[in-house]
């Protein structure tokens, strides 16, 4: 059929899951990458959205992979060194779970999260999460990104407290510098 295939031997595609030939579509497994069900629903929902005619793309960059561990571990985007070899002068907002309210409360103090943002225009290209509830805190870090968010205005949201969720806010605001439950640098 004249399908290109990518160096791994899967079948490659576009942001719009369109294989080389023209109307014919691939998605999840066949397509390589992180074979994630999740990702594969996404690219399904592309695929079929531009097979009736609509344009529609998927941000592979927002696909966010989840380890269901003890400690659980969620990411989105690019990681430290990846922004780095992309030549982004980065900053970085590490929280420790250890001092978050509610994971003193339950005992589950073990991880951190970390955003990547970049220091000139203050957007994130990336998120890791490890601890307890990474993968259901990861999809608020994924739809920052999709908004094109900065770390500027994720540092002044606001979170229920006592949640997970707050260190989210509080690696955002230790990205700025301004963390308020962490010894000043």
């Amino acid at each position: 059929m004249g399908i290109t295939l990518n160096k791994d031997g899967n079948i490659e595609v576009n942001k719009s899951m369109e294989t080389s030939v023209p109307g014919l579509y691939a998605l999840g497994d066949a397509t390589g990458g992180w074979m994630l069900i999740h990702a594969s629903s996404s690219m399904g929902i592309t695929a079929a959205e531009n097979a009736m005619g609509k344009m529609s793309t998927l941000l592979f960059h927002l696909v966010p992979p989840g380890i269901w561990t003890f400690p659980e571990v969620g990411a989105v985007g690019l990681s430290e060194d990846e922004a780095e070899k992309q030549g982004i002068d980065i900053e970085i907002g590490d929280f420790p779970y250890s001092i978050n309210g509610l994971a003193m409360a339950r005992g589950e103090v073990d991880g951190a999260l970390k955003i990547v943002s970049d220091s000139r225009y203050a957007e994130i290209p990336g998120v890791h999460i490890v601890g307890v509830n990474a993968t259901e805190l990861i999809p608020g870090a994924v739809l920052a990104i999709q908004l094109e968010a900065t770390v500027r205005e994720l540092s002044r949201s606001m979170c229920v407290h006592p949640t997970f969720s707050e260190a989210v806010v509080d690696a955002a605001q230790e990205a700025e510098n301004w963390a308020l439950y962490l010894p000043r640098r």
